[in-house]
């Protein structure tokens, strides 16, 4: 698996050996048990073990937040990175919030992260993505609420 974070769905392999040992060299790096790690496991899939991740993504997102902890952190307080359909999932609900067709969320996107699909942007990139889009909602609300003063006023 490259160690690079570009966020996109990594080809899937047919013998996924290779992310297996890695999460176990986590594990041992950051010292949990099997007790521990389906803990983690629970907080960040649902469930707590290894075995249920059915999808090449989801291991190797399990490898990529493995490591981004430090040692020793504590499985039930540990950050848990959300997964990449979570992200997409949430900026299309701010889109819809916000009221923007396609377009306008790819040119919104063109103009702040010079790309043309929310796909091309790595995991990081779309977390900030939804963050420059919740800046957005203010400013939309305000620009509804008065359209909806003008018409409120040109229709008595």
């Amino acid at each position: 698996m490259p160690t690079g974070s570009t966020g996109a769905a990594p080809a899937e392999p047919e013998d996924w050996s290779e992310e297996l040992a890695m999460v176990d060299a986590q594990l041992q790096r950051l010292g949990w048990d099997r007790q521990q790690e389906g803990l983690y496991l629970e907080r960040c899939f649902g469930h707590p073990s290894r075995s249920r991740i059915t999808l090449y993504q989801d291991l190797v997102h399990y490898v990529r937040s493995l490591q981004q902890l430090d040692p020793g952190a504590d499985p039930a307080t540990a950050t848990v990175r959300p997964q990449r359909h979570q992200l997409l999932r949430s900026s299309d609900a701010l889109l819809q919030e916000l009221g923007w067709p396609p377009s306008q969320g790819r040119a919104f996107l063109e103009q702040h992260f010079g790309r043309s699909s929310r796909q091309q942007l790595s995991d990081e990139q779309l977390q900030q993505f939804n963050l420059v889009l919740e800046q957005q909602l203010p400013a939309a609300a305000a620009v509804a609420a008065a359209t909806e003063a003008v018409v409120a006023t040109g229709a008595t």
